[in-house]
């Protein structure tokens, strides 16, 4: 192993896989005084540029933790609704006349409003401001006779803590954009690409020993990425090559043709005068056997003989032995 960056690409990375990788190169950097001593301007260049992709990556970190607690939050909000919405339709039976119509009074109101709580967020949450507004004004006097200020407390409490999450999240998002976060990637990019580059070239004056502590754990690392984390897509198209590849064969085994392409004709048979029946093959499908003698171009016996071709002597010469015929 005598090259950092073996045969792979910092930007074919994930995210995270190029955030964790770049950060253990920094910091095996800043451990070889050797490495800090030749290229500390390369090193301190990557640093600077790792630190702004580090802070676009908190930033997203922290809108999904924003998302999570919105979500928390409205969950509470949903029991808390169903609660209430079955404390109302309890109350509807009850023996008092004034606190009956109280409770219809609330049931009405339900029903106005038909809140869904798997609405869209924003949605949603307007329809839960007016609905908590109505419970605090006009139908006060029948939430506090039936005693349910409890619940329209917690409507508006949940409520305001979702309102306050969705402008945080926002306002996080606004900072962080896809366009910042490809330039800060290729910046980091780069920078590395400069770092190996540059030392590269100490190893071929100084020869590779010299920087063997430092690039084979990095190089070792790679292997490990090449493997785990980024093989499962080479992988997948081998996969798909592989079924494409067996879908044609099926293909072609369906339609009757071989892997030239062509149909198999079946082969003519005809009856000889024996009553036999002979097998000939087709054209397309006949082929010389690897033991089958090839034809003589001597002519057959009944063919016409050409009378300027002047005949073979075969007969030997008198006082000549007779050559001896091979055993069959």
């Amino acid at each position: 192993m005598d090259d950092i960056l073996n045969g792979i690409r910092v930007a074919a990375m994930p995210n995270a896989t190029q955030y964790a990788y770049i950060q253990y190169v920094i910091t095996r950097c800043e451990g070889d005084a050797k490495v800090m001593e030749k290229m500390g301007s390369e090193v301190k260049s990557l640093k600077e540029f790792f630190n702004v992709e580090d802070e676009l990556m908190n930033m997203v970190s922290k809108t999904d933790l924003l998302t999570a607690q919105i979500t928390s939050v409205g969950n509470e909000r949903k029991k808390l609704f169903q609660s209430y919405k079955k404390a109302v339709d309890g109350l509807t039976g009850i023996p008092q006349e004034d606190k009956r119509k109280a409770a219809n009074n609330l049931q009405k109101h339900l029903a106005t409003y038909k809140i869904n709580n798997y609405a869209q967020l924003d949605k949603k949450t307007g329809v839960y401001v007016n609905f908590v507004k109505d419970l605090q004004t006009d139908l006060k006097a029948d939430v506090e006779l039936l005693g349910l200020t409890s619940f329209v407390d917690g409507f508006n409490d949940k409520t305001e803590q979702i309102r306050t999450l969705i402008d945080q999240r926002d306002e996080e998002n606004a900072k962080v954009t896809k366009q910042a976060m490809n330039i800060a990637r290729k910046n980091v990019e780069n920078a590395y690409l400069k770092l190996k580059k540059r030392l590269n070239a100490y190893i071929e004056i100084e020869g590779f020993e010299q920087y063997s502590s430092f690039i084979n754990p990095i190089n070792k690392k790679i292997e490990r990425l090449k493997r785990e984390a980024l093989r499962p897509h080479k992988r997948k198209q081998a996969d798909d090559k592989k079924n494409d590849t067996t879908d044609k064969a099926k293909d072609a085994k369906t339609s009757g043709k071989g892997k030239t392409g062509k149909e198999h004709k079946p082969a003519d048979t005809t009856s000889n005068n024996d009553g036999k029946t002979e097998l000939h093959p087709s054209a397309d499908t006949q082929q010389p056997s690897a033991t089958e003698q090839p034809q003589s171009a001597e002519p057959k016996q009944d063919a016409p003989k050409d009378t300027n071709e002047p005949k073979q002597d075969t007969t030997p010469q008198s006082g000549e032995p007779e050559p001896m015929k091979p055993a069959q």
